[in-house]
């Protein structure tokens, strides 16, 4: 949250990728390997203790006089549990709103259209990280114009984002509309891609 705030988006989106990048080739090889869940599990969580590390380094990097002892300081304890605890509410709702759908069309329908509907709805949601990289960059550089009230430089950063969103995410749109069939008939088959469209 840190580098995040610090807005230096080019250390976090860097290492980010390498992380998780890492990360899921671990899974792969360690599921091929026959390990089992277990060690997908084990290299999970061991890839994610050298992730906190690494960016332990680029926070100590960027705020050197910053000690990373932890040290409970009441007031800020307060503030973090209140916001904590509205990030967890926002966080739950994205899940009901993310997986709701999923377990309504089990209710209603056979198990197997769960698998038929889950494919496509997952594809266009991978749309949400086109959306979310954008706005993980815009927000804070919003906040600090904001902050410092110049709006007519928060107007601008805000409509250059909302034309590089559209820029990329409608054409991203229109063809994965357009090549859903052939997409979906590739990545898991031909009868799940006719029983999808």
């Amino acid at each position: 949250a840190l580098v995040h705030g610090l807005q230096r988006l080019d250390l976090l989106a860097g290492r980010s990728a390498i992380l998780a990048t890492l990360v899921a080739v671990a899974q792969v090889v360690a599921a091929l390997a026959g390990g089992g869940l277990f060690w997908v599990v084990a290299v999970t969580v061991a890839l994610n203790v050298l992730a906190l590390v690494v960016f332990a380094q680029v926070v100590r990097s960027l705020v050197p006089r910053m000690g990373l002892r932890p040290r409970l300081h009441w007031g800020v304890a307060r503030e973090m549990a209140r916001y904590g605890s509205m990030r967890f509410i926002g966080q739950a709702a994205y899940l009901v709103v993310y997986q709701l759908d999923r377990i309504i069309v089990a209710t209603f329908l056979p198990i197997a259209a769960v698998t038929f509907y889950s494919v496509p709805v997952s594809i266009s949601q991978r749309l949400m990280v086109l959306q979310s990289s954008v706005g993980g960059a815009f927000f804070p550089a919003a906040a600090k114009l904001h902050g410092a009230t110049k709006r007519d430089e928060l107007a601008s950063i805000y409509l250059a984002a909302l034309k590089f969103l559209t820029a990329v995410v409608v054409p991203v749109a229109v063809l994965g509309g357009g090549l859903a069939w052939p997409w979906i008939a590739a990545w898991v088959s031909l009868s799940c891609a006719d029983a999808s469209s």
